[in-house]
C-alpha cells in the first residue's frame, strides 16, 4: 500500500506541469493576440465629420428649392465607417444621368444659398468617359477632403460628382473666390491627376450654368 501510495504521488507530481502548462496556454494566446485585437478595435477620428449625400432630380426640378432632394447616406467621423460605406454602395459610374454625389463637411449642404457657401466657388473638372477614370477620381477627392490634403485654412466645404449626358465631372467646393483657391486648385489637381484643364467659377457668376467664363484655370 505504501508502494501504491508512493506511486500516485510520483504519477500525480508528473502530471502536474502538464497541466500547467495546458492552463497556459489559453493565456499565452491571448497574450499573443491582444496586439491584433488592440489594432482590430482602433478607429481612426477624422478632424471633421462629413455627409455623403445623392441626388437625381426630375427634369422640372424646383431649382429654388433643391434640399428637398437631398438624401443623406451617411454621416461618418472615422476611416473606417468612411471605407464601410464606400464599399457598400454604387460607384458613381453605376448612377444614373442626373445623379449627384455630393462629400461635405460638418453641417454644409450641397447647396449654393448656404451660408458656407454663398460667396464661394467651385474647382470644375469634365471628366472625359471614354477614359472610365470617374470612380478613380471622385475617390481621390473625397480621400483629399477627409485627409484634409485639399485644406487652405478651413476653406473647402465638400464637393461634388455629377453624371451628365455630355460629360461627367468632379468639382472641388470653396468658401471663397480669391486667389487663396489656387492653392487648393494645384492640389487637388496633383491628387486627381485629371486628363484637363482645372476650371474655377463662383457660384455667383455660374447661375446654374457651366458656360460662364472660368475665374482661373490652371492646365
Amino acid at each position: 500500500m505504501a508502494a501504491e501510495g508512493r506511486q500516485q504521488t510520483q504519477t500525480a507530481s508528473a502530471a502536474a506541469p502538464q497541466q500547467q502548462a495546458q492552463q497556459a496556454q489559453p493565456q499565452q494566446q491571448q497574450q499573443a493576440l491582444a496586439p491584433l485585437m488592440t489594432s482590430l478595435s482602433t478607429r481612426h477620428e477624422l478632424q471633421f465629420s462629413w455627409t455623403l449625400y445623392y441626388d437625381n432630380p426630375p427634369r422640372d426640378a424646383d431649382w429654388n428649392n433643391f434640399k428637398q432632394y437631398l438624401t443623406s447616406v451617411i454621416t461618418f467621423r472615422t476611416v473606417e465607417d468612411f471605407w464601410g460605406a464606400i464599399n457598400n454602395i454604387r460607384p458613381p459610374s453605376g448612377l444614373p444621368t442626373g445623379a449627384n454625389y455630393s462629400l461635405f463637411k460638418g453641417d454644409v449642404l450641397p447647396v449654393w444659398e448656404d451660408s458656407a457657401n454663398n460667396k464661394g466657388g467651385k474647382w470644375l473638372i469634365n471628366v472625359n468617359r471614354k477614359t472610365a477614370r470617374l470612380d478613380e477620381m471622385w475617390l481621390n477627392t473625397m480621400l483629399g477632403l477627409i485627409g484634409e490634403n485639399f485644406e487652405v485654412q478651413d476653406e473647402i466645404t465638400g464637393a461634388v460628382c455629377s453624371l451628365r449626358p455630355k460629360g461627367d465631372r468632379v468639382a472641388l467646393w470653396t468658401r471663397t473666390t480669391d486667389e487663396s483657391v489656387r492653392v487648393m486648385g494645384e492640389k487637388f489637381k496633383a491628387a486627381v491627376q485629371p486628363d484637363e484643364p482645372l476650371n474655377f467659377m463662383s457660384h455667383s457668376d455660374a447661375g446654374g450654368s457651366f458656360k460662364v467664363k472660368s475665374k482661373y484655370i490652371i492646365n
